[in-house]
């Protein structure tokens, strides 16, 4: 593990960010285990459980899979996932044969399993939970969502690998365990460290996926409908009409909160700080730290009016300044490992976040000045 990224991660992991950003989602998490007691789960109806009718409220699938969807990601596992579901266009419901010949008796003995996991999961009795015959994913959801602060909300087993092994936790024996274990082990390895142990865990899981070691590299995706509002936006780019000109209020406000804030997006040991700093080449960033190892951090700021062209060249413009910031080091013999955040105060549109992610530049979304 690279101890020195790993601890920098760590101080500047933006945890009062971060923890407003999932206050909304953790009001439906209880709101959602607060509904879905076990006598509720006991008296529950089909179309309250299954997807494929579309039914959004109060339904048990759609909810795992949609609503709480920040809280690990099923978004794209099979329907049959669930053990039944609604098949729109064949207008009737498929199951699972291992939990019974017929829709009653499928119906009847998955709600069992739900039941029979969260009873095993209040006393954390791994044996059965493993049994369980729920699929390992929705298990995962399931313990997660009612006991977020005993179970890890990461399923992919090949996630959950990659992480053990950053971390210099993997062996043969964990290797061939159960997902569940490897989500102990994580947990017990982020109540050993002295800052994480006061995290909680979907705090910790954010940290993994999102500051280090970061989610596992997939394929770059295919050029989709996606591109074609990328190609949009570059084209608005090229045509010097992204903006509005000048500095408007919104953008001066989140800017000034942020340069009084640094801690909201996890900067604290800075020595320096700047607005309109300026580059050797000229530019001039909006806030700017420099940390006292030495480090650099320039911050594009994007307020909440900025359009998806404008978000699209701050992608750009940050690119531009850690190349320039890396530069200046360069040429005074000197190499720290400067950064470049983008502070939004609004959301990354589905093209966006396709640069963002390719260009791995740390983003704040929904910055609210307060």
């Amino acid at each position: 593990m690279d101890i020195h990224a790993f601890n920098k991660a760590i101080k500047q992991f933006p945890l009062q960010y971060e923890e407003n950003r999932f206050a909304p989602i953790e009001e439906k998490r209880k709101k959602f285990v607060a509904y879905f007691t076990r006598e509720k789960i006991t008296n529950m109806t089909l179309d309250e459980y299954v997807i494929g009718k579309q039914i959004k409220e109060n339904n048990f699938c759609y909810a795992l899979k949609v609503t709480l969807s920040w809280l690990g990601s099923i978004e794209s596992v099979f329907p049959l996932t669930f053990g039944l579901y609604y098949n729109k266009s064949e207008e009737q419901y498929r199951y699972l044969p291992k939990f019974g010949e017929n829709l009653a008796e499928v119906f009847k003995n998955i709600k069992q399993a739900i039941l029979d996991l969260i009873s095993a999961g209040s006393i954390e009795d791994n044996d059965r939970i493993i049994s369980n015959p729920l699929a390992p994913t929705l298990k995962g959801k399931i313990l997660s969502v009612y006991f977020p602060e005993k179970f890890l909300n990461i399923f992919d087993n090949e996630h959950l690998k990659h992480y053990l092994q950053a971390f210099d936790l993997m062996n043969e024996k964990l290797l061939k365990a159960d997902e569940v274990y490897k989500r102990k082990t994580l947990i017990k390895f982020k109540n050993s460290d002295p800052t994480m142990k006061s995290w909680s865990v979907n705090m910790f899981a954010v940290f993994l996926w999102k500051y280090f070691p970061k989610a596992p590299e997939s394929k770059p995706a295919k050029r989709t409908k996606t591109a074609y509002y990328l190609d949009k936006e570059e084209r608005i780019i090229r045509k010097g009409i992204f903006g509005f000109g000048g500095e408007g209020e919104h953008h001066l406000q989140l800017k000034e909160f942020i340069y009084n804030n640094p801690q909201y997006i996890g900067i604290s040991d800075y020595v320096e700080r700047d607005m309109e700093h300026i580059l050797l080449s000229g530019d001039k960033i909006d806030v700017w730290f420099k940390l006292t190892d030495g480090s650099e951090i320039a911050i594009e700021i994007k307020s909440k009016i900025s359009s998806d062209a404008d978000i699209l060249r701050g992608l750009y413009q940050c690119v531009k300044y850690k190349a320039i910031l890396n530069a200046e080091n360069l040429a005074h013999n000197e190499k720290h490992n400067n950064l470049t955040y983008l502070v939004l105060g609004r959301d990354l549109s589905a093209a966006n976040k396709e640069i963002q992610k390719l260009f791995d530049i740390t983003t704040f979304e929904d910055v609210v000045p307060q």
